[in-house]
């Protein structure tokens, strides 16, 4: 008995010995200690490092970028929020923190023109009046002139993690940074983003650190339009988007989101596209889409390197995205995903617009990565029969490419439509210019006429006033298709067919979930409330004619009283409930808000009232509104 306790007390002093010797990698400048929740900053791995380190990149110089116009769902608090949470909890003690850093004019150029970056470096310099201007060129962009410089921290920062996960200086890492980014196409900003951080950080792993397989994972609600141009001809690269799509109704309204666009070139099926259609999707329709077909095609593939365009706007509660994954969801998703690639994920903040959800979401991803076991959910769910037919389609049309789900060639059921669970619809998602059939919405070839693509360019200032010079060598924009026309018709007049009609419910069932910021209503029928002001003069420095605050400020276009907006005192939508006025103007951006539709409103009608309110505020007509 002696000798057997001897032996043990010596095999125990020798594991605690091999414990404590760090791998050299990690001696320098790492301390070990226990933050609050009792854990160590490194961790015992299964793999074969003796530890786990997971890296954090926050930096709140970041929150500089802000629009000074309006309140906005992109906001500075959106990293404040979960950066907060995450130290309440513990996270950020368990975790070696990386020092934040600006991209350099190298990497943006790897996947962005030089022109695109040049006219990012002239808003530094420029009036913010004329920034104002030139934001309103793009699809849904706002800055300031501290944009450029939290666009390059934000860049800089993932690229950073990614460098030091690929070196194994950290098993994996996550980076709460903003701007977000996987919408900024090659040559110019779009959908809240400047530069596209994750396409940048990819590229940055194949062409600098020699990387041939790299798997992109995009879970925000909207499609990354952009990350899927930059590598769609790029078989070092796959690129998987599971998004809210509705038949291209849902931002940013294109074609190019559907599940037949699978890349090109020696890209040709590395670029997955797992649409969903006009169901209100959840944590169980996202797992399922994970064990049909991206676990398959991932493991088959055998990446070096994960990066996740972390979008929380996909979870419950988003006023975006109208889909309810929860938190427990997301820490799932990233469970699974540590299974490849030894570990090697990086994940970085991309959309989410309630603080609640994305604080809460980002810590489950950070316990995950930390080595936590994801939490239970609360109650059992089975994928509705619409997100399964998705998952169906996708399987079979890439069973040519990937081996790993060729059995699906020979699936053939049919799966009915449950409308049990239906999504939070709008007519932006409904509305065609042709026949309302989803079937031929998803195979109506798009236009290529040259002059329907000119006519989709935005206009407005001349390019040398944005820093750019005409004539330069940038890639011809990719045609993008526009989000569906948005008269508003009520619904028991809607030309339905039957499967609208059996997942349509009223609006305010869960409130409008498409991005109004981008598809503002062309037509309102409360548009016939407005009356014209007895001056053609607009007074845009009123003050709230009940609190008398200077912010947030808007104008009712019927009685044309002065109220304050919700994001203050909500005097204005106090009015709106009193006296049925829904039509307002506001005096920070010149939009037009309808209360009763629940969304912006832009119409000729109302050109009017925006120029006459553009001039009492900058001293000449709104080129928007000619």
């Amino acid at each position: 008995i002696e000798s057997t306790l001897k032996m043990s007390e010596e095999s125990l002093l020798k594991r605690l010995a091999d414990l404590t010797t760090n791998d050299t990698r990690r001696e320098s400048n790492d301390s070990v200690f226990s933050g609050s929740r009792g854990r160590s900053i490194y961790r015992e791995s299964i793999g074969g490092s003796p530890f786990v380190l997971t890296g954090v990149v926050y930096d709140e110089r970041m929150m500089d970028h802000k629009n000074e116009m309006s309140s906005h769902p992109e906001c500075p608090e959106r990293i404040s929020s979960i950066w907060k949470e995450l130290v309440k909890e513990g996270i950020v003690e368990c975790c070696k923190r990386i020092s934040a850093r600006d991209a350099t004019e190298e990497e943006i150029l790897l996947v962005h023109s030089k022109s695109h970056y040049d006219s990012m470096i002239a808003t530094r310099d420029m009036p913010l009046e004329k920034i104002f201007h030139i934001s309103l060129r793009f699809n849904s962009v706002y800055m300031n002139t501290s944009s450029f410089s939290s666009a390059l921290l934000s860049a800089g920062s993932v690229c950073e993690v990614t460098k030091e996960v690929i070196l194994r200086d950290l098993d994996n890492a996550f980076a709460i940074v903003r701007p977000p980014g996987h919408h900024a196409e090659c040559y110019k900003p779009m959908g809240f983003c400047l530069f596209n951080n994750v396409a940048i950080a990819a590229k940055m792993a194949v062409e600098k650190y020699g990387l041939t397989r790299v798997l992109i994972i995009d879970w925000d609600v909207h499609h990354g339009n952009a990350t899927q141009n930059m590598f769609y001809d790029d078989d070092r690269v796959l690129y998987i988007s599971l998004h809210r799509y509705d038949n291209a109704g849902f931002y940013p309204g294109s074609k190019d989101a559907d599940y037949d666009k699978s890349g090109s070139g020696k890209g040709e099926g590395f670029n997955i596209n797992i649409p969903w259609n006009f169901a209100r999707m959840g944590d169980a329709e996202y797992l399922a889409a994970f064990h049909h077909v991206i676990l398959p095609v991932a493991y088959e593939y055998n990446p070096e390197l994960i990066l996740v365009s972390c979008g929380f706007d996909s979870g419950e509660g988003d006023p975006l995205g109208g889909y309810k994954i929860t938190p427990e969801g997301y820490g799932h998703m990233t469970h699974l995903l540590k299974c490849l690639a030894n570990g090697k994920v990086v994940v970085a903040l991309e959309g989410g617009y309630n603080l609640s959800t994305i604080s809460n979401s980002m810590r489950s991803v950070a316990e995950v990565l930390l080595g936590d076991t994801p939490r239970m959910f609360e109650s059992p769910s089975i994928p509705n029969e619409i997100a399964m037919k998705s998952i169906k389609d996708v399987a079979k049309h890439f069973s040519v490419y990937w081996k790993s789900l060729s059995h699906w060639r020979q699936t053939t059921e049919i799966i009915t439509l449950n409308p049990k669970d239906k999504a939070p619809l709008t007519e932006d998602s409904m509305a065609s210019d042709t026949d309302s059939n989803p079937e031929e919405l998803q195979t109506k070839p798009e236009s290529t006429d040259p002059e329907d693509v000119t006519s989709k360019t935005p206009t407005g200032l001349e390019e040398e006033e944005f820093g750019r010079t005409k004539g330069t060598d940038d890639p011809p924009p990719h045609p993008e298709t526009p989000p569906p026309g948005t008269q508003p018709i009520p619904s028991q007049r809607m030309p339905l067919n039957p499967m609208q009609q059996a997942i349509v419910q009223s609006l305010e069932d869960d409130g409008n979930a498409c991005m109004f910021a981008v598809n503002p209503l062309r037509w309102c029928e409360h548009l016939e409330t407005i009356v014209p002001f007895p001056t053609d003069d607009i007074d845009t420095k009123a003050v709230c004619e009940t609190c008398q605050t200077t912010r947030e400020d808007w104008v009712c276009l019927t009685c044309h009283h002065v109220y304050c907006g919700r994001y203050i005192n909500e005097h204005m939508l106090e009015h709106n409930k009193a006296s049925g006025h829904s039509m307002t103007l506001s005096f920070a951006d010149l939009s037009v808000w309808c209360y009763i539709c629940d969304s912006y409103v832009h119409n000729h009608v109302l050109y009017p009232f925006i120029n006459a309110a553009h001039t009492n505020k900058f001293g000449g007509p709104s080129p928007q509104a000619k």
